[in-house]
């Protein structure tokens, strides 16, 4: 056999075992996902896209509502519990480190770009509709623009973004990489510890330069921000690999009961304006850890109803598209419903009806475009991240 021969061999060879490996990942993920978890994210995203809402309406005044921009920091935590339940074991080599973060590359920068694009042309497109200069309404200058563009706004050294809540997914992409090169360079437990130690720094950090505003912070300490929930996710995936206690029943119910009663009662006592909202993680970080722990309580089979699933699927397309939504929701409404803009002490019972006619209608639109952005450009971008990672090892097995 000459070497063209062997070559060509080789190639056969590894691709067939590549192929043999995509199949056994495509059948054994079902299994492995903590569906739990993935609608928890998508009530989060729900609960932040309605506190970003700027009508007045019944729901508006729900504690849950007015206080949820804490969920990002939900968002932050389960990120923190998935990729460790997920890739803690698996990077072990300079291949592994790369695959890893191509497939991360490619799960979250192709939605980025399209909802960048769309939520600056509608800002464009508002601006003109209204009289105004083309960049109103985006603060920093072109080189800030470009920084969000290429998502690195969220890192504190840029004062510009385009589509809102992408600040938080620069920031994750950050942590992922220190994620992955942590797990490189250190066994699991002192994985572990370091990243734990490196969330209780950026917390306290966080907690004493955004003061009095505890973890109430986007692009200028985001990082912290991030850093302080995807580390305590990591913290709750390390105690539940290490015990196999299981809840079920009134156990989970309380659970999960106490948990959302105590984030209330923070929301409520200490809300964005007080250091002590930081409290808020840990009831979080419970309810994680009690809906990995959970078997077969009632809430466990509602957070796993196909609705809920839905939702969970679809989660970062509803966070990353509903700026741009909401942009469009808010100019018709201006136009046509002014009255239901108007926040006061007396709002008209009419006005907060006709706003909850809005929130069903947005949320309606939201969702409906957020399935097709899910299903045209997160799984097609996924699945070639997942091809495109194999492909490394394909080439570093023939050469």
């Amino acid at each position: 056999m000459n070497r063209s021969e062997k070559h060509l061999w080789v190639r056969m060879k590894v691709g067939s075992q590549l192929s043999v490996m995509v199949n056994q990942t495509k059948e054994k993920e079902p299994r492995d996902r903590l569906d739990s978890l993935d609608s928890l994210r998508g009530i989060s995203a729900i609960l932040v896209v309605l506190f970003h809402v700027g009508w007045t309406s019944f729901t508006g005044e729900l504690l849950f509502i007015k206080g949820g921009w804490v969920f990002v920091d939900l968002f932050f935590i389960i990120s923190g519990f998935v990729i460790s339940y997920t890739y803690v074991d698996k990077i072990k080599s300079h291949i592994d480190f790369q695959k890893f973060m191509t497939r991360r590359f490619f799960r979250i920068y192709p939605l980025h770009v399209f909802t960048f694009i769309a939520a600056y042309s509608t800002l464009v497109l508002g601006n003109l509709a209204r009289g105004r200069g083309v960049n109103d309404g985006i603060s920093g200058s072109a080189l800030d623009v470009v920084a969000s563009l290429f998502l690195v706004h969220g890192l504190g050294f840029s004062n510009a973004v385009v589509n809102v809540p992408s600040w938080s997914i620069s920031t994750e992409f950050a942590v992922y990489l220190l994620f992955a090169l942590v797990v490189l360079a250190l066994t699991k437990r002192l994985t572990v510890a370091f990243l734990v130690l490196s969330g209780i720094l950026s917390l306290v950090a966080l907690c004493f330069l955004n003061y009095p505003r505890g973890i109430f912070t986007a692009m200028q300490f985001g990082l912290l921000r991030c850093l302080s929930g995807f580390s305590l996710g990591v913290l709750v995936f390390w105690l539940r690999s290490k015990s196999d206690f299981r809840l079920s029943g009134l156990a989970s119910i309380g659970c999960y009961a106490s948990s959302v009663m105590i984030i209330q009662i923070i929301l409520l006592k200490f809300g964005s304006e007080s250091t002590w909202n930081a409290v808020s993680l840990m009831p979080f970080a419970v309810l994680i850890y009690v809906s990995s722990i959970d078997e077969s309580s009632p809430v466990k089979y509602i957070l796993e109803s196909r609705p809920l699933r839905f939702i969970g699927e679809r989660s970062y397309s509803i966070y990353m598209l509903h700026t741009t939504i909401l942009m469009i929701f808010s100019f018709l409404v201006t136009l046509f419903l002014p009255q239901i803009k108007s926040v006061g002490v007396e709002t008209p019972y009419q006005h907060l009806l006709l706003g909850e006619v809005v929130n069903v209608a947005f949320l309606v639109v939201l969702i409906i475009l957020s399935d097709i952005t899910y299903r045209h450009i997160e799984l097609p971008w996924r699945d070639y991240g997942r091809r495109a990672s194999e492909r490394l090892w394909v080439g570093r097995v023939i050469v």
